[in-house]
């Protein structure tokens, strides 16, 4: 079944425990599926650019992908 952009429900914070995401690893990831940059992410957090490499860095690791596109999609895939 196809949602539509105003069916689509946000993920819950259940969902990404679930792959042991921290809770400022599941602040980054719901910025990241936005399409937010991770300078943009820096900015809106007030921590430094290397702080949210590392954050983005891990919740790859955890998700089980290399790159960016690859944790959007395994995100969506997953339905969190």
């Amino acid at each position: 079944m196809h949602r539509t952009r105003s069916e689509a429900r946000e993920p819950s914070t259940e969902s990404f425990t679930s792959y042991s995401l921290s809770t400022r690893e599941i602040e980054i990831v719901r910025l990241i599926i936005t399409g937010m940059t991770d300078q943009e992410i820096a900015v809106h957090f007030f921590i430094a650019l290397s702080t949210v490499k590392r954050h983005a860095t891990h919740i790859y690791t955890k998700l089980g992908v290399e790159r960016r596109s690859q944790g959007i999609t395994r995100v969506q895939e997953l339905g969190l």
